[in-house]
């Protein structure tokens, strides 16, 4: 997150243990899997399938969050796919409840909700309430003077 609440760009995903638990935990079991497991090729082969796996979603995860720019929020889900809404058309930021996890929402003008992939975690913890607070603080200053609610949500 910037300190400076001007920034012009600002990133915000989760925190490195975060993004870096899978991978190693991944690693971690195909190592014991190896050492301990039988020699036969297949167990092997299943073991390095295991640890691709393990490998590509921690990488395939590793962008998930949130770009904050001045006219834009680019919500990124995976290195693959990513949305974009416009400050103006963001109705809300709201912190929900999803299968017992805080997820930041968006809400658009439609009544369509975007969940944040990142940061989220299953306490309200520091880093999630600082993350909030700052994509709440962005969106009230680049939203536009002329902005008006034009949705109404039941929060």
């Amino acid at each position: 997150m910037a300190a400076d609440g001007d920034a012009a760009t600002t990133s915000i995903g989760a925190p490195l243990w975060r993004r870096l638990a899978f991978p190693v935990f991944a690693l971690s079991f195909g190592l014991v899997c190896f050492v301990l497991g039988p020699s036969h090729l297949l167990w092997q082969v299943a073991i390095g399938v295991n640890v691709g796996i393990g490998l590509f979603t921690g990488v395939d995860r590793w962008v998930d969050g949130i770009t904050l720019t001045p006219s834009t929020a680019v919500v990124h889900f995976g290195r693959r796919r990513s949305t974009s809404v416009s400050w103006s058309r963001v109705q809300a930021v709201t912190c929900e409840r999803v299968a017992g996890r805080h997820r930041i929402a968006l809400w658009s003008e439609d009544g369509r909700q975007i969940l944040l992939e990142a940061p989220r975690g299953l306490r309200d913890g520091g880093h999630f309430r600082r993350s909030f607070a700052e994509i709440e603080r962005h969106w009230t200053r680049h939203r536009g003077a002329g902005w008006r609610s034009t949705l109404l949500l039941d929060l």
